[in-house]
């Protein structure tokens, strides 16, 4: 399982379901683009006119995604939500959200990448709440609604333009062994709208309900500042 970071921080959403051995490649899913790893099988699906191709880890993941959906019920199934780019430090951005909800005790946590002249130890703020199946439900809903992969969209085309923000959506499993990404640049599609207005439910909870600790640039817990 992939760990929070902070200047280098992913944003991660992780939800958990087990994949099946079976039919599944250990390489690295298509890319932002949806080209496949080689020597992997595809399923082509036709969304709003744009063909997408998916690998077969890609196919198995989204079915585990609608079983979480359906259950609620997930154990090793990761989804990640990154924004984050933008300019060189101190100026650039890394938000992280994770909802951890493998074994034992499900919780939701947020990673804030942070530059404080005043507090120069500190180096990424982690909020964490308890994460109850409602939430990972709606959220594994919303990821299938919004086609995040199954549609092609124009903000996946990369821009020649450097230090621009981007927004990232992963799906994987087996500690990352199996995973399907796609990339928004600049902004995201007017389809995710909902995924994303979730995304900032969550964050705005986590800072007013969850409990905070710092951390410095090498993930040692630190003071906080008041």
């Amino acid at each position: 399982m992939m760990t929070a970071r902070g200047l280098a921080g992913r944003a991660l959403l992780w939800l958990a379901a087990a994949i099946p051995s079976s039919g599944c490649g250990s390489d690295r899913a298509g890319d932002s683009n949806g080209q496949l790893s080689r020597g992997e099988s595809a399923t082509t699906t036709t969304t709003g006119g744009s063909k997408v191709q998916l690998s077969q880890d890609e196919k198995a993941l989204l079915d585990r995604l609608e079983a979480v959906e359906r259950t609620g019920r997930p154990d090793d199934l990761e989804v990640e939500y990154w924004m984050g780019g933008g300019a060189p430090p101190p100026y650039s951005r890394s938000d992280q959200l994770r909802l951890l909800a493998g074994p034992g005790h499900p919780s939701m946590e947020l990673n804030v990448q942070t530059f404080d002249p005043k507090d120069p130890a500190v180096r990424m703020v982690q909020y964490r709440a308890p994460l109850d199946a409602d939430e990972l439900r709606a959220v594994a809903k919303l990821v299938r609604e919004t086609a995040v992969f199954s549609s092609r969209f124009p903000e996946e085309e990369k821009p020649a333009v450097a230090d621009i923000l981007r927004t990232e959506v992963t799906l994987s499993s087996d500690k990352g062994a199996k995973s399907a990404a796609r990339t928004f640049h600049r902004t995201t599609p007017p389809a995710l709208a909902p995924l994303v207005e979730r995304m900032q439910r969550i964050t705005e909870r986590l800072k007013r309900e969850g409990t905070r600790r710092c951390l410095d640039l090498h993930d040692k817990e630190v003071p906080c500042p008041h």
